[in-house]
């Protein structure tokens, strides 16, 4: 009990400051020049739904200008993917470089790459990036890869062969990888039937794919709640839960929850090492994940249908409201029981932790 206690209180203030942290960042981005760039490598969704469509939305929403490197054409809808067709080496690198002499990003969000090739080519720019960030002295991006395998569709979207480079090769540039349940399975090797093995996923992802952190998102999960569990690179682990919403219109949420992270790190005004240079970040990487699944649980709310398929998330709005943030526990079990209540008063038995902040604007009633 007192273990619980104490992680609740924790995960209050988790939630407290990922809402100061919001109101914060709002009023550094109306004084902040230029605006944070963040760039998405993914593949396009002709049904604008999922893909760099969202991605563009979750990164304007967030607070951060858009740039896109198209990786894939997809001929898609709400229903299926039709066909797909995967852009040159040539334009992938061109577009790259057109960037890099003009908008350096904050953040890089990496979504559909499909191809052994593509992938490889991704991972020789960023090395290039990494570099010119050193040279120059500037941040490096933060590097946060989706590695779409599975359309919420069922169809495929990376080719045989592709999985071994992605994970040999790309994974270990990135800060935090976020597979979705059936992702996870395909990396991890095994099938994932309880929280445990959803845990342990995590650890056989970040430990073959020498990544810093990894979030499985279990939002595909059958259960009353959407539960996201996040491994970071000191061995902290957190389940963020939020209760499942009754809609069938969640189709990009994995790609939303990606960008939107990235966007946060973009506009990040604290620093973390990697890669040898410094990282332009927020060093408190559960709050920024706190924020962006906040942002994905609003829109999985607003979602509506606009096809005869299952429509996409919806895209909405720097999150504030208490009822979007998930809350954060140390086991699955626990964050079943429900969201917490308010901070016990002063003068309760036993411990207390109680928020700090930096002025009364943050604490909202």
């Amino acid at each position: 009990r007192l273990s619980r206690r104490l992680h609740a209180s924790a995960g209050r203030l988790l939630l407290l400051f990922s809402r100061s942290l919001s109101m914060q960042r709002h009023e550094q981005a109306e004084k902040k020049n230029p605006v944070p760039v963040a760039w998405t490598i993914a593949g396009s969704d002709s049904g604008g739904g999922a893909g760099i469509q969202a991605d563009l939305h979750a990164f304007r929403a967030m607070g951060a200008h858009g740039c896109s490197v198209i990786t894939a054409l997809t001929a898609q809808n709400s229903v299926g993917v039709d066909y797909v067709e995967y852009c040159s080496d040539k334009m992938i690198r061109a577009s790259i470089k057109a960037l890099r002499e003009d908008l350096f990003p904050g953040a890089i969000k990496l979504g559909m790459l499909g191809t052994a090739d593509v992938v490889t080519t991704v991972v020789d720019e960023l090395r290039e990036i990494f570099e010119e960030a050193k040279k120059k002295n500037k941040k490096a991006p933060v590097i946060v890869c989706d590695p779409v395998m599975v359309a919420t569709t069922g169809a495929e979207l990376i080719e045989k062969g592709t999985q071994d480079v992605m994970v040999r090769d790309l994974f270990p540039l990135c800060d935090i990888v976020t597979p979705n349940i059936k992702e996870a399975e395909k990396l991890a090797g095994f099938p994932i039937k309880s929280a445990e093995d959803v845990e342990k996923a995590a650890a056989v992802i970040r430990g073959i794919g020498k990544c810093k952190n990894v979030l499985i998102k279990g939002g595909h999960a059958k259960s009353a709640y959407m539960q996201d569990f996040l491994l970071q690179e000191d061995g902290e682990v957190s389940w963020l839960t939020t209760p499942k919403v009754d809609t069938t219109h969640t189709h990009g949420t994995g790609c939303t929850l990606s960008s939107a992270l990235a966007a946060v790190f973009a506009g990040g005004t604290g620093e973390t090492p990697g890669h040898g240079v410094e990282r332009n970040a927020n060093p408190n990487l559960a709050s920024n994940v706190v924020l962006a699944k906040a942002y994905v649980h609003q829109g999985i709310r607003a979602g509506v249908g606009v096809g005869k398929g299952p429509g996409p998330v919806g895209q909405t709005y720097w999150p504030q409201e208490h009822e979007s943030f998930p809350w954060a526990t140390p086991t699955s079990h626990e964050g079943a029981e429900g969201r917490y209540g308010p901070f016990p008063e002063v003068g309760s038995p036993g411990i207390q932790l109680l928020p700090v902040v930096p002025s009364a604007e943050c604490v909202i009633p």
